[in-house]
C-alpha cells in the first residue's frame, strides 16, 4: 500500500510524494504540485494567505499527469478542511486544466467565493468518493456552479464522477454577463463535459437562477444518475429545476429527489 510521511511545514506543500499532515498549513503561493501527490489532511487545516497570489487560485493542477488525492484518516466529524482566510478574496480552491484529475476520498473544502472545484474551458476530471464541499459561492457579476463548475471546449471533454460525499450548502448568485450564469448552485455541468453521480447527496443549495442543486447546459455531453440523494435545492424566484435542471437526455434511476424548490419543476426540469 502507499506509505505516508509526516509533513511538518506550515507554509508550503510538498511538489510529489505521499503526506500527512501534522500541522495546520497557511499557503502564501500557490501550490501546483507535480505528478502523483496524495495528501491526508489528518485533522489539520490549509488555508490561503491573506497575501500572495492564492487570491486567484489555491491549489492549481495543469497537466495529464498531475493526479492529487486528498483524503482524511479521522472519522467524518474530525477531518480536515481546506478554506480561504478570513476576509480573504481567493477564489478557486482546486483548478484543474490539461487533463489533470483531482481525486477526493475525505475532508471538507469550504467558503471559497468562486467554486470550490473549477474546470473551466479544459480538461479536467474529478472524482468525488467522500468528503464535503459547502459554503462555497459564485462571486457575485460571472457565476455558476456554486461548488463544482465542469466546462470543456470544442477540444477538452473534462468528467465529474460522484460516487459519495456531500455537496451541501453552496450558493450561486445573480450574472451580469447572462450565459446561464447563477445556475447551478451546487453542480454546473457545460460543455461537453460529462456527469456522472452513482452515490452521495447534493442538499440545500441555491442557485440565483435555474437548478438549485445541478444544471446540465444544452452544450454538456452527458449526465447520468442513480443512488444518489439530491434534496432541499432552491432555484431562484423565477427558476427551474429545483434540484436538476438539464437541457438534455439522461438517466435518473434510484434516486432520492424530494424537498427541492422552484417556480417550475421542484424535482426535476428536463428541457
Amino acid at each position: 500500500g502507499t506509505v505516508f510521511l509526516p509533513w511538518r511545514e506550515t507554509n508550503s506543500l510538498p511538489p510529489s510524494g505521499s503526506y500527512y499532515l501534522t500541522r495546520n498549513v497557511e499557503l502564501t503561493t500557490q501550490w501546483t504540485p507535480s505528478g502523483t501527490i496524495n495528501i491526508c489532511l489528518n485533522g489539520f487545516s490549509i488555508t490561503t494567505s491573506d497575501e500572495g497570489d492564492t487570491k486567484v487560485t489555491c491549489i492549481d493542477l495543469d497537466q495529464a499527469d498531475d493526479i492529487l488525492t486528498l483524503t482524511d484518516c479521522n472519522t467524518e466529524e474530525k477531518q480536515g478542511t481546506i478554506s480561504f482566510y478570513n476576509g480573504h478574496l481567493s477564489k478557486h480552491a482546486i483548478r484543474l486544466s490539461g487533463g489533470a484529475t483531482f481525486n477526493l476520498y475525505g475532508g471538507t473544502i469550504r467558503d471559497f467565493n468562486l467554486h470550490a472545484v473549477d474546470i473551466l474551458k479544459a480538461a479536467g476530471h474529478f472524482n468525488m468518493y467522500g468528503g464535503t464541499l459547502t459554503g462555497n459561492n459564485g462571486e457575485k457579476g460571472a457565476t455558476f456552479g456554486g461548488a463544482v463548475t465542469c466546462i470543456g471546449t470544442d477540444t477538452d471533454f473534462p468528467t465529474f464522477a460522484m460516487y459519495g460525499g456531500k455537496i451541501t450548502g453552496n450558493t450561486t448568485y445573480n450574472s451580469a454577463s447572462g450565459n446561464n450564469g447563477g445556475s447551478g448552485g451546487g453542480v454546473y455541468i457545460g460543455q461537453n463535459a460529462t456527469f456522472t453521480m452513482t452515490g452521495g447527496e447534493i442538499t440545500n443549495n441555491i442557485a440565483y437562477e435555474n437548478g438549485g442543486g445541478v444544471y446540465i447546459a444544452e452544450n454538456a455531453k452527458s449526465y447520468s444518475i442513480s443512488n444518489a440523494t439530491i434534496t432541499g435545492n432552491t432555484a431562484g424566484a423565477n427558476g427551474m429545476g429545483g434540484g436538476i435542471y438539464a437541457y438534455v437526455d439522461g438517466t435518473i434511476s434510484n434516486s432520492k429527489i424530494f424537498n427541492n424548490q422552484a417556480k417550475s419543476g421542484g424535482g426535476i426540469h428536463s428541457r
